[in-house]
């Protein structure tokens, strides 16, 4: 993934690719390192582990759980 370093929390910094808003020679830079394969490869691996870890159906089900009991608490249901 390529995205600007302004948009991003920590967490999410070993599956991308960043360069800094409005620099079009850092945007070229980090396009020209995803040309490495193995980079590539990595980064999806990172990703696709994240993805994985931080969404899967139960972990979703329990913040969506988390959602509707505090809007239950705040309505007085």
């Amino acid at each position: 993934m390529l995205a600007a370093a302004i948009s991003l929390g920590n967490h999410m910094v070993s599956s991308m690719v960043l360069y800094e808003p409005g620099d079009l020679a850092g945007i070229l830079q980090a396009l020209r390192q995803l040309e490495n394969t193995g980079m590539r490869e990595r980064l999806g691996n990172r990703g696709y582990a994240r993805v994985q870890r931080e969404f899967s159906a139960k972990r979703m089900g329990k913040a969506y759980e988390q959602v509707y009991r505090e809007l239950v608490r705040i309505i007085g249901l």
